[in-house]
């Protein structure tokens, strides 16, 4: 890789990160998503759900039930029960992260996402892949209020 290309690589990957890292807070009653409390709504990931990365990692978000835990500017952070897992080639590791719910309709983040908690504030936010995008929402990962599938 070239000299040129590294400190290239390094603004993208710090303009993706301080664009996602908004000032989060631990979930509370008042907090709504639609016409919904937050807290009686969850994401179901039903299969696997891969999100392409770069430098040929992928982002994998596990089968499980994905809980409101924090909010932030822009939407709601459901957690993972298990981790999101990060994986090139035959390593994988496990983070904290789940699904963020845009909570503006309309804008660029109203379609759920994956995010990674890399600690320390350090949040990533990645589109989930058209195809899930287009075709899978509401079978490979569905919304849940009050318990109740919402398809």
């Amino acid at each position: 890789m070239t000299p040129r290309v590294l400190p290239a690589i390094a603004l993208a990957l710090a303009a993706a990160v301080g664009g996602c890292a908004a000032s989060q807070r631990p979930i509370d009653e008042s907090d709504r998503v639609g016409p919904a409390r937050a807290v009686d709504t969850s994401f179901r990931v039903t299969q696997p759900v891969v999100v392409p990365a770069l430098f040929g990692l992928e982002y994998v978000l596990p089968v499980g039930e994905y809980h409101a835990t924090y909010v932030d500017g822009h939407g709601v952070f459901y957690a993972s029960p298990t981790g999101v897992i990060a994986r090139r080639g035959e390593d994988e590791r496990v983070h904290p992260g789940g699904i963020h719910m845009g909570t503006h309709p309309g804008r660029y983040d109203a379609f759920p996402s994956l995010y990674v908690d890399f600690g320390s504030g350090t949040l990533w936010k990645l589109p989930l892949p058209d195809e899930v995008r287009q075709a899978t929402y509401g079978t490979h990962i569905v919304f849940v209020v009050n318990g109740e599938e919402v398809r």
